[in-house]
């Protein structure tokens, strides 16, 4: 039985992304089985009275410079928003995850192209993923039918999709999470951890007893898990 990894992320958080795309990587060398849960990194920070390392200036400016370096390594093209304060306090991450929630509710198979899409709106195009319109863009860009994105944008407001993502948010921080990207490794002998961030592959690979492969640059995934 292959361990269980599920990967709690938020689309406002490079790292996030980072982490995504290397667990997609190692999943498809059939290294675990992979589970996905949005959720809502502002939430995460107001339960443990953390905050984003963007509000201490030197930690903001060493992670924008980190960002090129990191994304070189993984294979991926990270162009942080021109105003990423405005992006992540007054637009925010929320409306993005209720639409992801909604679409994974319409069909799980969505959840990965479409997360894919926001984060390159976000932190590759330096577009917005706040709006109505950005959101019928992402699902245009996925091939997704008018029909469907009516559907799923109609969901969004939803009781369901909202305690989704309240659930989802509270279960991290009941694994003890306090930032995204949070990551839980169960082993088929039902021992856990939990790890924080998107350069723990190493620690996850030697946990599980698989070697480490590097960033897999050429395993690059697209829309399958």
């Amino acid at each position: 039985m292959l361990p269980k990894v599920t990967f709690y992320y938020d689309i406002i958080s490079p790292y996030s992304w980072i982490g995504f795309e290397t667990l997609l990587r190692y999943q498809q060398k059939q290294y675990f089985n992979l589970k996905l849960k949005p959720v809502f990194l502002g939430g995460i920070f107001k339960e443990t009275s953390n905050k984003s390392p963007l509000m201490v200036p030197a930690k903001s400016e060493y992670v924008m410079k980190e960002l090129g370096l990191t994304s070189d390594y993984y294979g991926m093209k990270i162009v942080p928003p021109k105003d990423f304060i405005k992006t992540a306090f007054t637009q925010g991450s929320l409306n993005a995850l209720r639409f992801l929630v909604a679409l994974e509710n319409e069909n799980e198979k969505h959840l990965i192209p479409a997360s894919r899409e926001l984060w390159n709106r976000l932190w590759s195009r330096q577009e917005s993923a706040y709006t109505e319109n950005d959101f019928i863009e992402v699902g245009t860009n996925i091939g997704l039918n008018k029909e469907t994105i009516d559907n799923v944008l109609k969901n969004t407001s939803s009781l369901t999709v909202k305690e989704k993502i309240k659930t989802s948010t509270m279960e991290a921080v009941a694994e003890g999470a306090f930032g995204v990207p949070w990551i839980v490794v169960e082993k088929a002998d039902g021992v856990k951890r939990s790890f924080f961030g998107s350069d723990k592959m190493p620690l996850i690979c030697f946990f599980i007893d698989k070697p480490f492969l590097g960033p897999l640059v050429q395993n690059e995934c697209k829309n399958k898990l």
